[in-house]
């Protein structure tokens, strides 16, 4: 029983896994195409960058494939500092908000506790159970009285 519930979450920190480096490896791609609509390579996108990002081929790919709604995205929204510029941490916010990230961050961590867990209850498991010794005999009675 033990046993399968350790590779159930095993199982479970081996997805939770994907899932980040799937955000990971796609975060590559957003990067790419952050860095290639930076036309002046300052590491920002003006407001001028963003629009003309919003109509690249590979925007339109990416938008589709995280359901963003690409028709909707306003400058000043996802200008979260509001220095109108957008950081590279702001445009991969619109592909992945903070809760999808942290959602499978939390989860892994979560994961990874219970293996501990389980670990520490089968290692409890495998020890010998200890008997107590019995107690000593009580002492002999006192001689009779001359």
């Amino acid at each position: 029983k033990m046993a399968s519930r350790k590779a159930l979450l095993c199982g479970l920190l081996l997805v939770c896994s994907l899932c980040i480096r799937g955000i990971e490896l796609e975060s590559d791609a957003i990067g790419v195409l952050f860095r290639k609509m930076d036309g002046n390579k300052d590491g920002l996108l003006s407001k001028k960058e963003f629009y003309y990002a919003l109509m690249e081929e590979e925007f339109e790919a990416l938008s589709s494939k995280h359901s963003v709604p690409s028709l909707e995205l306003e400058f000043e929204a996802q200008d979260e500092n509001s220095d109108r510029k957008i950081s590279l941490e702001e445009w991969e916010l619109i592909f992945f908000p903070r809760s999808i990230r942290s959602e499978s961050e939390e989860a892994s961590e979560f994961i990874k506790n219970e293996i501990g867990k389980s670990e520490q209850a089968a290692q409890a498991e495998k020890k010998p159970a200890t008997i107590p010794s019995p107690p000593p005999p009580p002492p002999p009675p006192p001689p009779p009285p001359p």
